[in-house]
């Protein structure tokens, strides 16, 4: 379904962009014609806010220098930084990561912990490690400032059962990103529609572009959705969005409610 043309510009206020899979591009970067675009909005008063999986850390070295200042809510939700300042983090309960990293270790599964500022590795080696900006640290010194997120690299039903389990007791939040085939593991609420909400934006007034299940819940509460690749089924998708195949392709959508809005305020 492609509803573009009946996009209200004056009744949205935000542009909220999803990273990988949405705006970067299969080489990790954003394209000169996306970031052109992005600053368009910017200058047609769009407030842009990227929501990424990533945490800010990981986040900043993809974003061009022009782009960094903007918001970012990383982590899924877990971190929001406002022009290169930590505004809220997230913190899991130190008992539930004392448990989920000895349930990972028992069973030989790769992570990721996730602190504010740092993270750590676990000793299996993973592929996805090459991914990751900086060195790892120490755990301890992560564990010591609190974990916002753990990344489980691998599939394994025992632990996902348990993990599964831990969410319904409302003890974390279970996230799972299809393309990569891992699981974040966050504190109790956390996701990208509530990093809106926590800023004090209406969800209705935000355009929202995302590709995957963890963008999912503010795809559909945003006022108006961008659904980017095929990740998403045509089931999952909410109604009334508008489908981009391809990231190559953003930002001629980006660059038109830029236009939109222009003509709005004229």
């Amino acid at each position: 379904m492609n509803n573009e043309t009946s996009i209200q510009c004056a009744d949205l206020k935000y542009v909220v962009l999803d990273v990988d899979g949405t705006i970067l591009e299969p080489d990790s970067n954003i394209s000169w014609e996306t970031e052109q675009a992005i600053l368009a909005l910017v200058e047609s008063d769009f407030e842009v806010i990227f929501a990424t999986a990533r945490p800010y850390r990981d986040a900043i070295p993809v974003l061009p220098k022009s782009l960094q200042h903007l918001t970012i809510i990383g982590c899924n939700g877990g971190l929001i930084y406002e022009n290169h300042q930590l505004v809220t983090s997230m913190i899991l309960n130190n008992q539930l990561v004392e448990e989920a990293l000895a349930l990972l270790n028992a069973h030989d599964i790769a992570f990721v912990v996730d602190g504010v500022l740092d993270y750590a590795t676990c000793d299996k080696y993973h592929d996805f490690y090459h991914y990751l900006e900086d060195e790892p640290k120490a755990l301890d010194a992560v564990l010591v400032n609190g974990v916002v997120k753990i990344m489980v690299l691998d599939e394994h039903q025992p632990v996902l059962t348990r993990l599964n389990q831990w969410e319904n007791e409302a003890r974390c939040t279970l996230q799972f990103h299809r393309n990569e085939v891992m699981y974040a593991v966050s504190a109790p609420g956390v996701n990208k529609l509530q990093g809106i909400k926590t800023l004090g934006l209406d969800p209705q007034k935000c355009i929202m572009f995302g590709n995957d299940l963890n963008d999912l819940e503010l795809l559909r509460h945003a006022g108006q959705a961008y659904v980017v690749g095929e990740s998403l089924t045509t089931a999952e998708r909410p109604s009334g969005h508008v489908h981009i195949s391809a990231v190559g392709q953003v930002h001629d959508h980006l660059l038109k409610l830029a236009l939109m809005a222009s003509e709005v305020s004229v």
